[in-house]
């Protein structure tokens, strides 16, 4: 299992690079949640800093639901758990997405 997520976050890194080669700020940003998903599940303390710091840099709600829902998987934190569920019903009352509503779901432990 170790030598997969070795793999995979070489791989990750190598996106990361084309992606910023090319301006792609959205697939620079999904390639960072998922290295950092990596290195969590590597024991890599510094993940959950460093989804932080890509929380600080999140402009669309969207992202800042998303990073927040990782947060919260990670942390298990009440505070991630309770901003990524009220961004998602933000989101799901202009855009009733499937993703949004199984996140809903999820995070408040309903079905609706």
């Amino acid at each position: 299992m170790l030598h997969r997520l070795t793999d995979a976050r070489q791989c990750v890194d190598h996106g990361l690079l084309q992606a910023e080669k090319l301006s792609r700020k959205n697939e620079v940003l999904w390639g960072n949640i998922l290295a950092a998903k990596i290195d969590f599940a590597l024991g890599n303390t510094t993940a959950t800093q460093r989804m932080q710091t890509l929380l600080t840099l999140a402009d669309k709600k969207v992202d800042q639901a998303n990073i927040h829902y990782e947060l919260w998987l990670m942390t298990a934190s009440g505070i991630h758990q309770n901003s990524a569920l009220n961004l998602y019903r933000q989101l799901y009352a202009k855009t009733p997405n499937i993703k949004f509503k199984n996140r809903i779901e999820e995070l408040s432990g309903d079905k609706q």
